[in-house]
């Protein structure tokens, strides 16, 4: 059965924070200063803070914007999200975000030059509680629904140290009184062997080590 234990898992006792960090394409359009529009296949949060990576003349180009509106459209007989997007000129210190007044003007004139619309990806980080972790996936606690099939980035601090994996959302599961609060249910993504600095390796040599030992216990 779809999202049914497969392996061992095993409660955190102590809490592990993290971000869950979910990448959607969308279709870039320049509507003023600062200002742009895109076409995305997600719906987007009024005030949210996203990240937007897209490439101009060869030139990476990554920087923060907040969802100013959201609204359905069909787009080619599907169902898409029109999102007004305003750039933000100060963003976290791990999004090594360019906020130069001169990249807005550069960008504008390639736009302009190039008279299409731009191909962009969106990010949208989500902090997570780490419940439980096994081998093939774990239960993480996050403020918003998502679709099942979504993948993510999953980022944690374990013992001090950053460890990461990629995960696919096998349900998700609102709580009962406790508003926005979701569980949800997440499957690592084995597109590369477990790593040092995965979350699969440190799981795998530390449950029963310093670093986890402290933090677990076994699922019945």
């Amino acid at each position: 059965m779809l999202g049914r234990r497969s392996h061992e898992r095993f409660n955190l006792t102590a809490s592990v924070h993290g971000t869950l960090s979910i990448l959607c394409d969308a279709i870039l359009h320049r509507t003023g200063y600062g200002r742009w529009t895109a076409i995305s296949r997600e719906a987007g949060l009024k005030g949210e803070t996203l990240v937007l990576d897209l490439r101009l003349a060869e030139m990476p180009l990554r920087f923060a914007v907040t969802v100013a509106d959201s609204r359905p459209v069909v787009v080619g007989g599907a169902l898409r999200h029109r999102l007004r997007l305003d750039r933000v000129d100060a963003a976290g210190d791990d999004l090594a975000i360019s906020t130069d007044a001169w990249l807005d003007n550069a960008m504008s004139e390639i736009v302009e030059a190039a008279g299409c619309d731009v191909t962009a990806v969106l990010t949208r980080g989500l902090q997570a509680r780490v419940v439980n972790l096994g081998a093939s996936g774990c239960l993480v606690e996050i403020n918003r629904r998502l679709n099942t099939g979504t993948i993510a980035l999953l980022r944690v601090m374990i013992g001090g140290a950053e460890y990461t994996d990629d995960v696919q959302v096998v349900r998700c599961q609102s709580i009962q009184g406790a508003g926005t609060i979701h569980h949800v249910g997440a499957a690592f993504v084995w597109t590369t062997p477990p790593h040092d600095s995965s979350i699969r390796h440190v799981l795998a040599e530390h449950v029963a080590g310093p670093n986890l030992a402290a933090r677990t216990t076994r699922v019945m």
